[in-house]
């Protein structure tokens, strides 16, 4: 099973050779808890991504999901991924493959991606996630 190092490293390769892509590596302290692995821009247009790996359940986190919830509802690109491939699939060579629509991976939210600021479902999950600490 790969580390999420490894997982992180391909995918800002794959990224950053796109044409009209840049994205970085998010490093952070405990105070900083909740910030997306990979930020980057396409074209013009944020996105955040964080990175699982499929290992004993590893799922992102309420705090995670929430903070990419409230990017999403500011209009960024966001996902969680869980290898290159699930990167790849949503950031083509050609550019974005879903732009406008919102996808669960997985029916449990622990994989997603999500591209429309204006889905009342993100403003209802955001809702429900009131006791989240900012």
């Amino acid at each position: 099973m790969p580390k999420e190092s490894s997982v992180q490293s391909s995918v800002l390769e794959y990224l950053n050779s796109m044409k009209g892509c840049i994205a970085e590596n998010v490093s952070g302290n405990s105070s900083q808890s909740g910030r997306a692995d990979v930020n980057g821009a396409i074209n013009g247009r944020a996105f955040k991504i964080e990175l699982k790996v499929p290992d004993r359940g590893n799922t992102p986190t309420k705090k995670q999901l929430f903070e990419l919830l409230r990017w999403q509802k500011a209009g960024a690109i966001v996902m969680v991924a869980y290898s290159l491939r699930d990167v790849k699939t949503v950031f083509t060579k050609n550019g974005l493959s879903c732009d406008g629509w919102f996808r669960h991976i997985k029916d449990d939210m622990n994989s997603f991606m999500c591209c429309r600021k204006d889905d009342t479902l993100i403003e209802s999950m955001l809702e429900s996630m009131e006791d989240i600490d900012e």
